[in-house]
């Protein structure tokens, strides 16, 4: 019997090397916080009554404030 679900391996696409403009911001950027708070704010959005949703998009919500507070306080 013949497992259809899992691609060959040489047909599992190979992720291209990022670089340039279009390259993911860095796990603890500033950017990279701003869209991870866009991402938490869609699945609130999507799942209204999910408190673990809500607790994760509030723990981005202040990471996020954090960060601008210390640049703030930098500048």
């Amino acid at each position: 019997m013949t497992d259809h679900t899992t691609p060959a391996p040489e047909t599992v696409p190979e992720a291209a090397p990022e670089s340039g403009p279009q390259a993911a911001p860095a796990p603890d950027s500033t950017e990279s916080l701003q869209q991870q708070l866009v991402q938490s704010l869609m699945g609130i959005i999507g799942a209204p009554d999910d408190a673990e949703t809500a607790r994760a998009a509030d723990t981005v919500l202040r990471a996020l404030d954090a960060r601008l507070a210390g640049r703030a306080a930098a500048a």
